[in-house]
């Protein structure tokens, strides 16, 4: 049987434009302090609609944002965010975030390369 996945974005998706000019997120976005990013609060309506999906489909998530890229080689403080904002992490793929390739990607590319390891 084929494992149902969904490949997630935070900017657009969890995190849209209205969410960066709440007062919490806007004074984050003024001052910028170390680490900012992991202050920074996602929408909670599309957070739980995002859980229900992955629930009812039974799929599991992949993170395909840029996010992997801004916080590096420090996936499991990404992850440890991800849970933070209500994203349970039975939710997420053992391979939970797509490669990074290269500096100017497709996310497409990225997304095929994993796909074909899977």
């Amino acid at each position: 049987m084929t494992e149902k996945v969904i490949f997630i974005d935070i900017d657009g998706v969890l995190l849209p434009l209205k969410e960066w000019k709440t007062p919490e997120n806007a004074a984050i976005l003024k001052t910028r302090p170390k680490g900012f990013m992991r202050h920074i609060r996602f929408n909670a309506e599309a957070v739980r609609l995002v859980v229900r999906l992955a629930d009812l489909a039974g799929a599991k998530l992949v993170l395909s944002s840029n996010w992997r890229r801004t916080w590096g080689p420090d996936s499991d403080a990404l992850m440890r965010k991800l849970v933070a904002e209500g994203l349970r992490e039975d939710l997420w793929h053992k391979d939970w975030f797509l490669p990074v390739l290269g500096l100017k990607p497709r996310k497409f590319d990225e997304i095929f390369d994993w796909l074909d390891s899977h």
